[in-house]
This record gives structure tokens, sequence and C-alpha cells, in this order.
């Protein structure tokens, strides 16, 4: 997992997309890449004709040309919130499935 910090005004400069001076994070043209990149302040780039597994998560995500991007992630998601315990969840539901007769209804 790598965190990056800084911003896009320090990033690195490339060339080939006007709408980009600068990225936190690129990755380049060509490229077999296994990673997961959290970039909260700045643009993740990946270049043209790149393979990446992971997860990249940024301000911005760039995807270029003939890019191949397969979901592979080490970041968990928060967990739900609930408003029932497991205790009263099961007590709850026991005492539903006798008002149903013993059927549970979806």
């Amino acid at each position: 997992m790598f965190f990056v910090q800084g911003t896009d005004v320090k990033g690195r400069l490339h060339t080939g997309d006007e709408e980009l001076a600068r990225t936190v994070v690129q990755f380049g043209q060509k490229n077999a890449v296994l990673a997961n990149v959290y970039a909260p302040n700045g643009t993740v780039l990946h270049r043209a004709n790149t393979v990446a597994v992971g997860a990249f998560i940024g301000k911005q995500v760039h995807i270029g040309q003939r890019v191949e991007l397969t979901l592979d992630s080490a970041i968990e998601p928060p967990p739900l919130p609930t408003d029932l315990d497991n205790e009263e969840r099961t007590s709850h539901a026991s005492h539903s499935d006798s008002q149903n007769h013993g059927r549970v209804r979806n």
C-alpha cells in the first residue's frame, strides 16, 4: 500500500496530455503494475498500454489508452453500521419466526 500525501503542485511533469501539467503519481507507458495507491490530494495517472492490478484512489485518476485495470484491493471497506448487536438480532429473528408460524419471509 502506497500512501501519497503530496499534491499535484509538486508532482512530476509529463508530456502528452495538455490537461495535466503535473501528477503526484504516474505510471509510465507499457508498464505492469501490482499496487494499492491512495493519493487523496493529487492525481494518479496510468499512461498508455499499462496493465495494472490493485486499487488506485486519488483526487483524480486518469487512465490512458489501452490500459487494462483489475481491482484487487488490500484496502478494507469500513464495516456497515448496525443498530442491533448479534444477540438482539437473534432474539428479534426468533420472535418474528414464531409470529410467522415458523416461516421467514424476505
